[in-house]
């Protein structure tokens, strides 16, 4: 189950919606923090039947953006409400498919810094490439020495899924490289058309807000000759 922990700043305590799917009527909602998790709360509009799916979708506009809300149903205060498990501001398409991906990662800068002892360097502008997975095709990947973000890109629209499968792998690698957990801290798509899509939620973990480690810590940087080497490796294993 996705994580979404408290990253998204609501712009009021009531939303109204609308329903994308079956199992909840439009109406207004309550918007209440349990766990570092937000559920909205509105009595009477999220039904559990037997043998019918947790999850719910939903529409509105959030700081005058289009906003799909996916959840998953959720006991509170003895009648069934939504836990939040992922927002996507600028969009209410759930099946859309995207072009690109920039996500940012905790201790990622670190992680692109160079050192001597890293041997010869690869060319900055020099895009990586992300092998094929079971999830998704293979993808381009630009990371830059001292980068912050990493930015995947299609030869054809996909599902957010594809982008997530080869971001979670990345995500693994730059784990091992830095010996701490490294949590994503933002996610924006790019769909067909040109439109940026921001999405809260469906991380492997929320960020930890670790000590930022100094490049000589860490194992692995992607900055060596080595690297697309090192990711055909990890990806294959």
């Amino acid at each position: 189950m996705p994580l979404y922990a408290s990253t998204f700043l609501w712009p009021d305590p009531v939303i109204s919606f609308v329903s994308l799917s079956s199992g909840a009527r439009d109406g207004d909602a309550e918007l209440v923090e349990k766990s570092d998790r937000w559920i909205l709360k509105a009595p009477g509009h999220f039904s559990g039947a037997t043998g019918q799916s947790e999850q719910r979708v939903l529409s509105t506009t959030l700081n005058g953006e289009p906003t799909l809300i996916r959840g998953s149903v959720f006991v509170i205060d003895g009648d069934l409400g939504l836990r939040v498990d992922e927002l996507r501001v600028g969009s209410v398409e759930p099946d859309a498919e995207y072009v690109s991906a920039t996500a940012h990662f905790e201790h990622l800068a670190s992680a692109c810094t160079y050192r001597h002892e890293d041997g010869a360097a690869r060319d900055a502008h020099q895009a990586l490439t992300f092998p094929a997975l079971d999830d998704g095709p293979g993808m381009r990947a630009e990371l830059p020495c001292c980068a912050t973000a990493i930015t995947l890109s299609a030869d054809e629209p996909v599902p957010l899924e594809a982008f997530e499968t080869q971001l979670t792998t990345f995500q693994d690698l730059l784990t091992f490289a830095a010996d701490q957990p490294c949590g994503r801290t933002s996610l924006i798509l790019t769909d067909r058309s040109g439109n940026d899509v921001q999405v809260f939620g469906r991380d492997k973990y929320k960020p930890f807000n670790g000590k930022t480690r100094k490049p000589v810590e860490f194992s692995l940087r992607f900055v060596s000759d080595q690297t697309q080497r090192v990711i055909d490796g990890w990806w294959s294993s």
